[in-house]
């Protein structure tokens, strides 16, 4: 993993920062507590003691507090994934193994939160609209750890990154759907990436 080489923040990008993370903790509490179509823009800046406006400059529309939420989900997978020692017997699969198994566990730890965002998602059009920002990332990640070398030769890198993102969002609203308190998500999550990746895997007697 390469060495962080970021200079430190200034002192207006700490300002930035640290109302950008008030707005959000705001947004992330009005949409827990009373859903994300009934919250509304003033209703942040006032929880987060600021102008509206301000909330125009950091988070354009309601969706994009979705959009920080699955970001910062998606920061903590690549960083449990990334932290694994670069050692013979830690595979490719194997790492992406763990990024799933921390989002299914962050989803888990926090239902409601989870169900309010997803409901949000799909209210502002996001399933349709969206980029599909997870499966470029876990693509970007395959690549980074050389992953051509650790599938099938016939495997598309991209296909198998779009096949993991459908696979864990299909589960998630599955899950939210059925609001079922005995359906283990995270159990469940680890079974169907599981079910990919060893589709995506050569032959045990081909495999280093």
């Amino acid at each position: 993993m390469p060495a962080d080489n970021t200079a430190p923040l200034s002192r207006t990008e700490r300002r930035k920062r640290d109302m950008r993370d008030r707005l959000y903790e705001a947004a992330v509490q009005l949409f827990q507590s009373k859903g994300y179509h009934e919250t509304t823009m003033d209703e942040i800046a006032e929880l987060a003691d600021t102008a509206r406006g301000t909330v125009f400059n950091h988070y354009r529309t309601k969706s994009d507090f979705i959009k920080e939420w699955a970001r910062r989900r998606r920061r903590l997978g690549t960083d449990a994934m990334m932290a694994i020692p670069a050692q013979p017997g830690v595979s490719v699969a194997e790492r992406v193994r763990t990024y799933f198994h921390v989002m299914g566990r962050l989803n888990a730890e926090t239902y409601d939160l989870t169900l309010a965002m997803g409901t949000g998602w799909v209210l502002s059009g996001g399933p349709i609209e969206d980029e599909p920002w997870l499966a470029d990332e876990i693509l970007g990640l395959l690549r980074e750890l050389r992953a051509e070398d650790a599938f099938r030769s016939d495997v598309d890198l991209s296909d198998l990154a779009h096949l993991l993102r459908d696979a864990y969002i299909g589960l998630m609203f599955r899950w939210l759907r059925t609001k079922d308190e005995s359906f283990d998500f995270p159990k469940a999550l680890d079974r169907v990436i599981d079910l990919i990746l060893v589709g995506a895997l050569p032959p045990a007697d081909e495999r280093q």
